[in-house]
Order: C-alpha cells, then structure tokens, then sequence
C-alpha cells in the first residue's frame, strides 16, 4: 500500500481522469514535438475539438467544431 501511496504521490501530474463527456472541448497535445529540439517556438497543443464518443479501452473519438469526425483515436494522455 505504502508503494502506490508513493507512486500517486509522484505520479499524479500524470494521473488523468478520462472522464470527457461527449460535447466537451478539448484540445490535442502534439506529442511528437516532445522529441524535437528545433522547434522552440511551435504550438504543442491542436484544437479545439468536441468529444463525440468514448471508447472502452479509454480512447476517445472526437470531432472538429464544423462536425467532422477525426479517423484516428485519440487517447487520454493526450487531451
């Protein structure tokens, strides 16, 4: 017990509740930045978008403002 006490307790910037309802506005982290040193100046979040669906495994499905449906899933970490 005491191990996951510790772990929440270093670990909780990263903890996400996932709990995005559909209708909610969000906006997309650009991972893949995190790995790039040239680009100081480049915009890390996308967005916004609208929740359309939540997935079970934790992903979610989201939509852009005008009510197209992005192909690809999104997941928590990310928004």
């Amino acid at each position: 017990k005491k191990a996951i006490k510790d772990f929440e307790r270093q670990h909780k910037h990263r903890l996400e509740s996932g709990d995005y309802a559909p209708g909610t506005w969000v906006l997309i982290h650009e991972t893949w930045l995190d790995a790039q040193h040239g680009n100081k100046g480049t915009l890390r979040w996308a967005g916004p978008y609208v929740v359309h669906e939540r997935y079970p495994l934790g992903s979610y499905c989201l939509r852009e403002l005008d009510g197209t449906v992005l192909k690809e899933h999104i997941m928590v970490s990310r928004l």
